[in-house]
C-alpha cells in the first residue's frame, strides 16, 4: 500500500469526493453516518488530509474533527483566493471553521485561468495523495469530468500504489476497498478492521 513512515506512528487518510452539484441525490445524513463508520474502523491516531472543497471533502473533514482526529488542510490556492470559490456566507463560515480546527494548513501557489485553475486543483489532489496511506473517495462511480476531480484522483491513487476506500455517493452508500494493483496485501494492516467489518456486513 502507499504506507508512509510517520514519526507519530499515525495513519493518514486522504479525502476526495464530489462537490454539492453531484450530491443532490446523495442522502447526506446517511452518507455522513457511513463516513463516520468507516473512520471509526480505521486504526488511529488518524490524520485526515483534505482540500476543504465544498461537498464531500468538508463532510469527511467535519466528521473527522468531530471524532478528535487531526486535520491537514491542503488548499489549491492561498486561503483568500480559494475563498472566492464559495458563494454563500454559510459556505465561507464553514470553510473558516474547518481551517480553525486544522492542525496544519498548506497553501499551494495556484493561479486562476482557463488552464491554470484546473492545474491548481490537480496539484492539490497530488499533494493530498503524497501524504496519504489510503484514499477515502466519496464517488458516484461515474467517469471523471476533468483533471483533479474524484475519478481522476482515484485513478492516480491506485497508480501510486495507494488503496482506495470507495464510499458510494448514492444510497445505500456501499463501501468497497479498491486495492492498488500488484499489492501483496490489498488491505494492509491499518485497513484490517475495516475489511473484517465489510466481510461481516457490519459496514456495507
Amino acid at each position: 500500500m502507499g504506507g508512509r513512515t510517520r514519526k507519530d506512528g499515525g495513519f493518514y487518510a486522504g479525502i476526495t469526493g464530489h462537490r454539492p452539484d453531484r450530491l443532490d441525490d446523495a442522502g447526506l445524513p446517511g452518507l455522513d453516518t457511513r463516513i463516520r463508520s468507516v473512520l471509526d474502523a480505521l486504526l488511529g491516531p488518524l490524520t485526515v488530509v483534505s482540500s476543504l472543497a465544498e461537498g464531500a471533502d468538508r463532510l469527511a473533514a467535519a466528521a473527522a474533527t468531530a471524532r478528535g482526529d487531526r486535520l491537514l488542510a491542503i488548499l489549491p490556492f492561498a486561503k483568500a483566493e480559494f475563498a472566492r470559490d464559495f458563494a454563500t456566507e454559510g459556505s465561507l463560515a464553514e470553510f473558516a471553521g474547518l481551517l480553525a480546527q486544522a492542525s496544519e494548513i498548506i497553501e499551494l501557489p495556484g493561479t486562476r485561468g482557463a488552464v491554470a485553475t484546473d492545474a491548481a486543483y490537480e496539484a492539490a489532489a497530488a499533494a493530498v495523495l503524497a501524504r496519504a496511506d489510503v484514499l477515502l473517495a466519496i464517488w458516484d462511480g461515474e467517469p471523471g469530468r476533468g483533471i483533479g476531480g474524484t475519478a481522476h484522483t482515484v485513478e492516480a491513487a491506485l497508480a501510486r500504489g495507494i488503496p482506495v476506500i470507495w464510499i458510494a455517493a448514492r444510497p445505500p452508500h456501499e463501501v468497497r476497498i479498491l486495492p492498488a494493483p500488484g499489492g501483496a496485501d490489498p488491505a494492509g494492516p491499518d485497513l484490517r478492521t475495516l475489511e473484517i467489518l465489510l466481510e461481516s456486513g457490519s459496514v456495507s
